[in-house]
């Protein structure tokens, strides 16, 4: 499959600089996305590859969990542990933690 290195869970093609600069330049027209989620696609790329994780998906499921952004309740940019619209849920400190 020709796209199979582009959607793989594990890894990634891009360079951390090049993934930094999609991310801060995808427009979704809303400043939140700009500051909430594009701020921090670094750590996102830094935390996912030294997990072995590709940060292309782990950054889409966070964007979407989040609305881009929008709804972040105690910087839980998975939802974790959010059952049915609860606004509680799993805290953490950071982005980064």
């Amino acid at each position: 499959m020709r796209f199979q290195k582009y959607v793989s869970a594990f890894g990634c093609t891009l360079e951390r600089d090049e993934f930094i600069a999609l991310a801060k330049n995808y427009k979704t027209g809303d400043s939140t996305y700009q500051s909430k989620m594009a701020n921090y696609a670094g750590d996102f790329y830094d935390i996912c590859t030294e997990q072995g994780v590709n940060p292309i998906i782990a950054y889409a499921h966070a964007c979407l969990e989040t609305g881009y952004g929008h709804s972040i309740p105690f910087d839980n940019y998975f939802g974790m542990a959010v059952y049915n619209g609860q606004s509680s849920g799993t805290k953490y400190n950071s982005a980064a933690e």
